[in-house]
């Protein structure tokens, strides 16, 4: 069975004037805390591994995995996939505080 990673919060930067890219995902098991942060360089990489990234809404509990995603703008990034709990979505999810890089045998 492929590693599962619960996405908590994310860190997300200007890469033009109003225009808002991720940069790092925090995974972990507890939704206040990442115990990981990724770039998302090293979460692409390990979905297209078969891992599998998702989110989980808070109202009720849906998942909602994670994919790669090419923006128009020539970024490469994620996105969550469309579905009916908006507070799933990778764009509702907090920013990421301090927490420590995933260990060097599980990057990229």
């Amino acid at each position: 069975m492929a590693d599962e990673n619960w996405i908590v919060c994310v860190n997300r930067a200007d890469t033009s004037p109003g225009h808002r890219h991720i940069t790092h995902a925090g995974t972990g098991s507890d939704p206040d805390q990442a115990s990981a942060i990724w770039t998302i360089a090293q979460v692409r990489a390990r979905l297209n591994a078969g891992e599998r990234f998702y989110t989980v809404s808070f109202s009720n509990g849906i998942e909602a995995d994670v994919e790669p995603f090419d923006c128009s703008c020539g970024v490469e990034t994620i996105r969550s996939n469309p579905d009916a709990a908006a507070d799933n979505n990778l764009d509702r999810l907090r920013e990421c505080g301090r927490t420590r890089m995933p260990s060097s045998s599980r990057q990229a």
